[in-house]
């Protein structure tokens, strides 16, 4: 396949050679790619990515375990799923097995026009709610309480929360605290004083779908949660720097891992 030209490192450096073997070390090891291990590798935050893929409802919970030095936190409650109105149409996941909902890459379509403009409000609308969860964050608010006024908020605007029984998950957002690394499942347990929380919010609006997130910390957090937000949006910043027209997606991923790693 064609190689992009915009890349961070020097073909056949040593700095490269190591960094491809820590990207096979974690690939063997079961991690997709070698994120999760570059952040340990920088911050020393993180060890190993654990996934409980139990037939219950947290089996969506992706923990890993943490160096840092207070407890795990504790799993709360989560409520029943919340009711979407049944003149809001719903996405091609609801309704079609899993092995239907992934396009091959020739199917992909170009939109233009009218599409784009559809496309583009639906994306603001996601950004609009996603800023309303992030104002809710403070210590004593659950994610439970924040999943709620999501979903109230895409429900009034006629849109579909995305993640609502996408692979049987049972809430309108993720918000995923501490070790938790990613889509965690809003709960009762109340936002804590030195918490992080990542909200991560997605809708189905006029035939498509907007998804955005961000990690945000609750009250006053440690020096090692400041860094570890500073370094994540560092790499998130980088790599849509590297978007453009004819660009392959692999340089995200790819633009992420050597942003984490250095």
């Amino acid at each position: 396949r064609r190689r992009s030209k915009q890349t961070h490192t020097t073909q056949g450096s040593k700095e490269q050679q190591q960094h491809s073997a820590r990207s096979s070390r974690a690939h063997n090891s079961g991690l997709r790619g070698g994120s999760m291990l570059a952040t340990r590798k920088t911050l020393g935050l993180v060890s190993t990515v654990l996934c409980n893929l139990s037939g219950d409802l947290r089996w969506w919970r992706c923990l890993s375990t943490s160096t840092r030095a207070s407890a795990p936190i504790s799993l709360g409650n989560v409520s029943p799923p919340l009711r979407v109105p049944s003149h809001i149409p719903r996405p091609d996941h609801q309704n079609a097995p899993s092995s239907t909902i992934f396009w091959h890459e020739s199917q992909v379509p170009r939109l233009t026009g009218r599409e784009l403009e559809r496309m583009s409000k639906t994306c603001q609308l996601t950004k609009t709610i996603l800023n309303k969860a992030v104002r809710m964050v403070k210590p004593g608010v659950t994610t439970d309480e924040i999943d709620r006024a999501v979903h109230e908020a895409m429900i009034s605007n006629d849109a579909y929360p995305s993640t609502l029984g996408y692979h049987g998950f049972p809430k309108s957002c993720c918000t995923s605290v501490n070790e938790v690394a990613c889509h965690g499942i809003p709960d009762d347990r109340p936002l804590e004083n030195g918490d992080i929380v990542n909200i991560d919010v997605s809708l189905f609006r006029d035939g498509y779908h907007g998804d955005c997130a961000v990690t945000v910390p609750v009250g006053v957090i440690g020096e090692r949660a400041a860094e570890l937000i500073r370094v994540a949006r560092l790499a998130r910043d980088e790599a849509i720097r590297q978007c453009a027209p004819g660009q392959e997606f692999s340089v995200i991923g790819n633009t992420v891992q050597y942003v984490l790693s250095v």
